[in-house]
């Protein structure tokens, strides 16, 4: 799968809030922290080729690791050299 426009936000207080109260943990497998960032990039589809975009909460161990492997900073502002 092909995936572009990589992004991270910080999530918001109501988003955390909500998360928090629903009982929806950090969405990497088997992590169960508090979300407290969201992810964010387009992908392709199969074989028909359509452009999807994903955004999925993250813990800010899993948010650091994204925005490494992505250039970004933590904060999901680009990163500085």
């Amino acid at each position: 799968m092909a995936s572009w426009g990589h992004r991270l936000r910080e999530a918001t207080e109501r988003e955390i809030e909500f998360r928090r109260d629903m009982g929806w943990a950090c969405s990497t497998t088997s992590c169960g922290e508090p979300v407290t960032h969201f992810t964010v990039y387009q992908f392709t589809t199969g074989r028909s080729g359509r452009v999807g975009t994903r955004e999925t909460g993250v813990c800010a161990q899993h948010a650091e690791k994204f925005a490494a492997k992505h250039g970004l900073s933590p904060t999901g502002r680009p990163a500085t050299p």
